[in-house]
């Protein structure tokens, strides 16, 4: 260790960890001091205009049988299929290593405590004080519009798109599917609730719509990069990534997932 590589135990430089709700097709981050948070200290937004930094992959969730978060380190996405996961949750009482592997190995272990694949977009954006690092997680009903939108582009074109994050469809699931609802069940439904109010509603969820637009404003580009540096730097210091997300992580924090009986598909082709 040394003045320059003292960077065991240092803070993340991400500023906000922001999730999508799927009951109300907003973006939330945590802040209990918020003048707009909310009983659980949660922000909510409608839209966000994100620049990406970096793209890593994760597992996360809340574990309801243990009353603990789920969590793992993060890897990049192109090593999801070689390198191991090592995924946190309460076993036995106490926060430690619930499952280790390649993820398609471990896949049927971590369904039962409900673990998610992540997409972890590490990203800047401003908040109305300048740009600041943030991190968006995606996962579930989420997964299928992020690889809709990016599936298409070549190399590192995302890192040239101001990516847009907003409410899209208004989904639910059928025969095993996630489908989308339609303004006839919509109708039917809402009049159903009129009639009765205690009426019991289905499970309908948002999912969250990207749009993708050139970015074309280089001083936004040089703070992306620079935040980029100081990403990297902390990600060396804590082994490329591999040991951030592994403390124990509390309810609050933890990305909201989506009530369907029997689980959302990861939309992982593998």
């Amino acid at each position: 260790m040394s003045r320059t590589k003292k960077r065991e135990g240092a803070s993340s430089p991400v500023k906000k960890y922001l999730s999508f709700s799927g009951s109300t097709g907003k973006l939330k981050y945590y802040n209990k001091e918020h003048k707009d948070a909310d009983e659980k200290g949660n922000v909510s937004i409608d839209r966000l205009d994100l620049v990406l930094v970096d793209i890593k992959s994760s597992i996360s969730g809340y574990n309801e049988n243990a009353s603990s978060g789920i969590n793992s380190n993060l890897l990049d996405p192109y090593k999801v299929g070689e390198q191991e996961f090592i995924v946190k949750t309460k076993v036995d009482g106490k926060y430690g290593v619930f499952a280790q592997g390649i993820y398609k190995d471990i896949k049927a272990d971590l369904a039962t405590i409900n673990a998610k694949f992540t997409t972890n977009l590490f990203a800047i954006a401003d908040f109305g004080e300048g740009y600041e690092l943030v991190k968006l997680e995606i996962n579930g009903s989420g997964l299928s519009p992020w690889i809709d939108i990016t599936k298409d582009l070549k190399d590192d074109e995302i890192y040239d798109k101001v990516i847009t994050v907003e409410k899209g469809e208004l989904l639910t699931r059928k025969g095993g599917k996630t489908v989308k609802v339609t303004k006839k069940e919509y109708d039917a439904v809402l009049k159903k609730i009129k009639a009765d109010p205690m009426y019991q509603r289905p499970v309908w969820f948002y999912a969250p719509k990207f749009t993708l637009t050139d970015l074309n404003d280089e001083k936004v580009v040089e703070v992306a990069i620079e935040k980029d540096e100081v990403l990297q730097t902390y990600f060396d210091g804590i082994g490329g990534g591999e040991k951030e997300a592994t403390k124990e992580v509390s309810e609050e924090e933890v990305v909201e997932d989506v009530p369907v009986a029997g689980g959302l598909d990861d939309d992982l082709p593998f």
